[in-house]
């Protein structure tokens, strides 16, 4: 996947720890709204593991 990918851009992932490991609570494009959702997550559930990761996203081709 490359950049120049039309289908391809960067992403923020938030990321929640469960008992079977880490489960992806929300893919966001812009870091500001991964940081904002984070915070709100860490106040609701303030004794629960979560982060935000960098990801690539790569979205699927339409096949008519």
């Amino acid at each position: 996947m490359s950049k120049e990918d039309k289908f391809y851009c960067e992403g923020w992932a938030l990321l929640v720890l469960t008992d079977k490991g880490w489960a992806e609570e929300g893919i966001y494009s812009d870091e500001e709204d991964a940081k904002y959702y984070l915070e709100e997550y860490k106040e609701e559930f303030p004794d629960c593991s979560i982060r935000i990761i960098e990801v690539d996203i790569k979205e699927k081709e339409k096949v008519s």
